[in-house]
């Protein structure tokens, strides 16, 4: 019986990830991200966005800075390598909701 909970809730996390990934280019992409002056890879299937840090920011700093001053949780784009250097990674896997005020934080900031 456990392992009919377990597929649960897969299913669950699938669902929520597709309805955010159909939703993100409104939500993250036009109201959040654009809004907020930062540019953003759009995902191809992935369960994440690559964010551009702001000019002269280094990931480690602005992953701070979201997180202090905007209560967003993101990874330095350098733990994945050389690569991120100038990035960090959102993950796409909150409920529809938390993303949506994300994107409304993120929005109104603006202070990069």
């Amino acid at each position: 019986m456990q392992d009919i909970s377990l597929l649960q809730q897969i299913f669950r996390l699938g669902v929520a990830f597709l309805n955010n990934l159909a939703f993100l280019p409104f939500v993250l992409g036009i109201e959040g991200l654009k809004a907020s002056g930062l540019t953003f890879t759009a995902p191809q299937g992935a369960m994440y966005v690559w964010i551009s840090t702001p000019e002269g920011t280094d990931p480690w700093s602005f992953t701070e800075k979201l997180y202090r001053e905007y209560g967003i949780l993101v990874v330095p784009g350098t733990a994945y390598g050389a690569n991120g250097s100038r990035k960090v990674i959102m993950g796409l896997v909150q409920e529809l909701e938390v993303m949506k005020e994300a994107a409304r934080r993120l929005a109104e900031g603006r202070s990069w």
